[in-house]
């Protein structure tokens, strides 16, 4: 397959068993849809004592859409990451590749570290409450180990 930005051949590698096309040129990365969260959690693994969840991540300058899948060829969806507009990236609906710019990655590791680390304070938040209520107060009977073995 060749880079869609840079039209010379990907490098075919692997992670988790899965396959990674590279560009050596432009750093981006052509990879299956349902390895962006393992890789992401990868590349996010080093950073939550870098990443603060409330500090503003401006919008990427974006250098425009992919038009068509490396594989298939169909026309590749231009969309938002995580619904925002501050990382843009690109997916084939037919194939589930997504391709990937170096920076792109980076900045997608940084939200989902903030995402993660805003759902994990918001859940201590939920969990301090039932404690205080539970144990404090008196005035609910749901159990501390039923709050934490299933989520709401």
């Amino acid at each position: 397959m060749l880079c869609p930005r840079c039209n010379i051949d990907l490098i075919e590698g692997t992670s988790d068993e899965e396959e990674v096309n590279l560009c050596q040129k432009c750093s981006g990365a052509l990879i299956k849809q349902k390895m962006l969260i393992p890789i992401l959690k990868k590349v996010s693994g080093v950073m939550p004592d870098k990443v603060d969840e409330n500090t503003f991540l401006p919008r990427l300058n974006d250098i425009g859409a992919v038009a068509a899948c490396p594989d298939c060829k169909s026309q590749m969806e231009h969309y938002g990451y995580m619904g925002s507009n501050i990382v843009m990236i690109d997916g084939c609906n037919e194939c589930n590749w997504i391709w990937v710019d170096a920076r792109e990655l980076v900045v997608m590791a940084k939200l989902y570290t903030q995402s993660n680390l805003n759902y994990e304070r918001s859940r201590a938040n939920r969990m301090a409450k039932v404690i205080d209520e539970t144990y404090i107060n008196n005035d609910s009977k749901e159990s501390i180990l039923e709050m934490i073995l299933f989520d709401d």
